[in-house]
């Protein structure tokens, strides 16, 4: 996949998040950059929330134990972990993604 193309996945995506905001959260969505945890846009139930949104959205299976608080901090971030986990696969459905540094997203 070339840089373009991931970056225009990354954008889909981060429309994608942006949607799960104003439906799960009435929000309007924070810019891709803003920190979640340090702007206090989200608490730790949302947060957990936002995990299981991710899991349902994107057909994810987040292992909770494996997620990192830096990993997830913007959308931005969570996006480039979608995206890495699309390409990975090389399909349009991701069956499990792990957010921790050992291994790549699955």
């Amino acid at each position: 996949m070339t840089d373009t193309n991931a970056f225009a996945n990354q954008l889909v995506i981060l429309g994608q998040l942006g949607s799960i905001f104003e439906n799960t959260f009435y929000i309007k969505p924070p810019f891709p950059d803003t920190d979640l945890i340090e702007s206090d846009i989200l608490d730790s139930f949302q947060f957990a929330e936002l995990l299981y949104q991710l899991e349902q959205h994107f057909n994810l299976d987040v292992d909770t134990e494996k997620v990192e608080p830096d990993d997830v901090r913007t959308l931005w971030q969570i996006a480039q972990l979608v995206a890495r986990a699309l390409a990975s696969l090389g399909t349009g459905r991701v069956s499990s993604l792990r957010f921790d540094n050992e291994a790549s997203p699955l």
